[in-house]
């Protein structure tokens, strides 16, 4: 069986009014039988943003981080523990989660804690 993901921006260029958007796009999601969502993980942005676009460094041709250092990021297991608490049966995910900026006990809390909720 195939399953649909989407992913939701936790992250804009310029700070939105309020954040209610992401909770209705996940509302939605959920609404509409998406099967998962998952929002990025940014906790901190190295020096030379200019590497997003170095595949020899990793990044990919003309690549580029979407908001500049200071840009607005929300923390993605909170934003996935809101989401939790405004969805029924969406499965939810980050794209890609920075482990190693996070105490490991507070991790496994953390994401052990909103898989029960």
């Amino acid at each position: 069986m195939t399953e649909l993901t989407v992913g939701l921006r936790n992250f804009a260029a310029t700070s939105p009014a309020d954040w209610r958007h992401l909770l209705d796009q996940a509302r939605a999601a959920d609404a509409a039988g998406i099967d998962r969502v998952f929002v990025s993980d940014h906790l901190a942005f190295g020096r030379d943003l200019g590497h997003y676009a170095d595949p020899a460094r990793g990044g990919v041709t003309d690549g580029r981080q979407p908001t500049g250092p200071d840009g607005d990021w929300l923390e993605a297991l909170t934003v996935l523990a809101a989401m939790a608490a405004v969805t029924s049966r969406v499965k939810l995910a980050t794209n890609v989660l920075v482990a190693p900026l996070r105490p490991a006990v507070l991790l496994a809390k953390t994401a052990a804690t909103i898989d029960v909720l």
